[in-house]
């Protein structure tokens, strides 16, 4: 009875694979163009189109500050991003004598519940002619579970508190940098992409016992390069197809000895589609997990009538050596 059940599954996961594979293969020629093109970015390492959080402004050598925003690196697991600040102060007259301490804060949809500020970093501009580099590192909200599906929100708001000498800090309105401050921001990553990148009005994203509102404020989206998604998603989905296929159909006796090499297969493949990401923290993790169940589960399965059918031969000998 199990054998023609397994005869009979046999033929139908032929089937089954063979429908799959064509399908694959056909899915494979379809997004295979746009593959193509994501692989030649991230190969090229091309920063994405400049974003202005402020107006596109010309330098008039008056107070002018102009900072530029690179995202450098990202910690999915950590949900933080590292953005390296560049940019200068120029003024064709003397600079005047005040200094001006620019602050980012982490900003998204939880903000304005918040009792008081997210997670911030400062910069200082000197009362003078100068170059301006350093690095931040702010929140970046997502869910890793998801990969390579997963998408993340880089939420930055800006507030500029200029000190004069001798006189208490005060906090810039908009339209007090509107003609001397330019800020633009871009990123330069190999395994994720700007999807988009929009201003708002930073004054919805005000903590509530925060009086002052940003005064400049913006939201940029990243996800997965499309040949990630693709390429990760045919291994997963081929892997699982010829894990249940090889698992039904193969003879015990070869199974029995390769159950090893497969499971260490199945963890040989994660090592390529998601690196260094620790284990148990993706979608692909638990597929993987679950398709190293359904083939120890299978060897059980199959153990039970091979022993069974071996036992019952060795009492038939014994009876007949009786």
């Amino acid at each position: 009875m199990l054998k023609t059940v397994l005869k009979f599954l046999s033929s139908r996961f032929s089937l089954v694979l063979s429908v799959a594979a064509t399908i694959s293969a056909f899915v494979i020629l379809g997004f295979l163009p746009m593959a193509v093109e994501s692989i030649i970015h991230d190969i090229k390492g091309i920063a994405s189109k400049q974003q202005y959080f402020t107006e596109d402004l010309t330098d008039t050598g008056q107070h002018f500050t102009d900072l530029e925003l690179l995202v450098k690196q990202v910690d999915e697991l950590g949900q933080s991003v590292t953005i390296e600040i560049s940019g200068e102060r120029s003024c064709v007259s003397p600079c005047g004598t005040f200094t001006d301490k620019i602050t980012f804060f982490g900003i998204n949809d939880q903000t304005k519940d918040r009792r008081t500020h997210s997670k911030n970093a400062s910069i200082t501009i000197p009362d003078e002619n100068t170059f301006i580099s350093g690095e931040i590192k702010l929140p970046f909200t997502g869910r890793l579970f998801r990969y390579p599906f997963d998408a993340y929100t880089l939420g930055i708001g800006v507030t500029v508190e200029r000190t004069f000498k001798d006189q208490p800090p005060r906090l810039l309105t908009h339209d007090e940098i509107a003609n001397n401050f330019e800020l633009s921001f871009s990123e330069s990553l190999s395994r994720m992409e700007l999807k988009s990148f929009i201003k708002v009005d930073g004054a919805e994203y005000k903590p509530r016992n925060v009086h002052a509102p940003y005064i400049i404020a913006g939201i940029a989206e990243f996800e997965r390069p499309t040949h990630l998604k693709i390429i990760v998603t045919m291994v997963v989905l081929m892997i699982v197809l010829v894990s249940i296929y090889t698992m039904a159909t193969r003879p015990f006796n070869e199974l029995i000895f390769d159950i090893g090499v497969i499971i260490l297969g199945i963890f040989g493949a994660r090592e390529l589609v998601i690196k260094d990401f620790p284990s148990d923290t993706t979608i692909v993790d638990t597929v993987f997990g679950v398709v190293v169940l359904y083939n120890l589960i299978v060897v059980i399965l199959r153990s039970i009538p091979h022993f069974y059918k071996l036992s019952k031969t060795i009492t038939e000998e014994d009876t007949k050596t009786d």
